[in-house]
């Protein structure tokens, strides 16, 4: 068997390293993988799967055969989602609030076409197969989670400060307000109270230096290495409200045994995860999360160890990737 992944023209860390394990995976169940950016390069004898939403949907404009779509995340959910939590918080005077609406309306529609056309779709979360599954509840939804790094974690380095942390992409505005409004509205107010807090902000992008000159907030800049970036933070921060798909920088966080809390909806891909992280919803349940962390290490320590464990048993990229094929096969075998 002979497949194709089509994706459009990317550097996106979190396409490629998808991509890449299926290519690696593949060779071990005698498939030959490959990635194309273009359906021109596509060859006759390969059957070729799209890798996003919009790579799905010219598909099916063209008339493709597409038994399968690499969809991972349903963008629309995530975008009502972080537009419910902009209203609610009041960060609505920003560009990224109406980029969100429109995008939205434009993603939900995408979402139901796919939904209806496609009869295998790939997501890395239950929560986002259940919100497609409104549009169709026939479609066939395989749930194949991200892969968790396995690196050399440094020894955390002690300091006098209670050091929060945000890794991002900090590239766009939407990744910039993303955590912008945590910044602005919760970090900054506890900040006032508690001198002897520091926000560690790390990330490759422009908007990143938006963030330079407030009080209490240090900013990195990209890090070549992660470890040197989890090893100097006491506590990791995921502001994102979006609630699709699985986040990397969380199982990065995980993966370097740091203690995370964060916005609910930052966990919508870990169900599986039990006493793992502490999430919230609120500014006083993110203040009662900091506090409690704060003062009870033995707490620390147990998300910690509750987290790795979790990761290493279901966030295994050979595993995942290996049952995604096993699928493929027999789903093609049927055609």
């Amino acid at each position: 068997m002979k497949i194709a992944i089509y994706s459009h023209p990317t550097s996106s860390y979190g396409i490629l390293v998808i991509v890449n394990h299926i290519i690696e995976m593949g060779r071990l169940r005698d498939i030959e993988c490959r990635h194309i950016t273009s359906l021109g390069d596509a060859l006759k004898e390969e059957i070729v799967i799209p890798y996003g939403l919009l790579e799905t949907i010219e598909m099916i404009n063209m008339k493709y055969n597409h038994p399968i779509s690499l969809l991972i995340d349903v963008i629309s959910i995530g975008a009502w989602n972080k537009l419910c939590w902009y209203t609610r918080v009041g960060h609505i005077f920003h560009r990224d609030y109406i980029y969100t609406f429109l995008h939205f309306l434009k993603w939900q529609r995408l979402d139901k076409i796919v939904s209806k056309e496609v009869a295998n779709i790939v997501l890395v979360s239950d929560y986002d197969g259940d919100y497609l599954k409104q549009f169709n509840r026939n479609v066939n939804i395989f749930v194949c989670r991200n892969g968790a790094l396995k690196p050399s974690v440094k020894p955390h380095v002690p300091s006098d400060k209670v050091r929060m942390g945000i890794l991002s992409s900090w590239s766009s505005v939407g990744a910039y307000e993303e955590n912008n409004w945590f910044i602005r509205k919760y970090f900054l107010r506890y900040a006032k109270k508690n001198p002897n807090i520091e926000l560690v902000v790390a990330g490759r992008g422009v908007f990143i230096e938006k963030l330079r000159g407030l009080p209490n907030v240090k900013v990195l800049g990209e890090v070549v290495d992660l470890a040197d970036f989890f090893c100097n933070i006491d506590l990791f921060i995921a502001p994102n409200p979006k609630g699709c798909g699985i986040l990397n920088r969380c199982l990065d966080a995980f993966a370097y045994k740091v203690p995370v809390v964060g916005h609910k909806n930052a966990f919508s891909g870990f169900g599986y995860m039990k006493d793992s992280y502490i999430p919230f919803e609120g500014y006083e349940q993110f203040v009662a999360a900091i506090e409690k962390l704060k003062n009870d290490t033995t707490l620390k320590q147990q998300l910690v160890s509750n987290a790795s464990e979790t990761i290493e048993k279901y966030n295994n990229w050979d595993c995942n990737i290996g049952i995604l094929l096993d699928q493929l096969k027999e789903i093609v075998s049927k055609k």
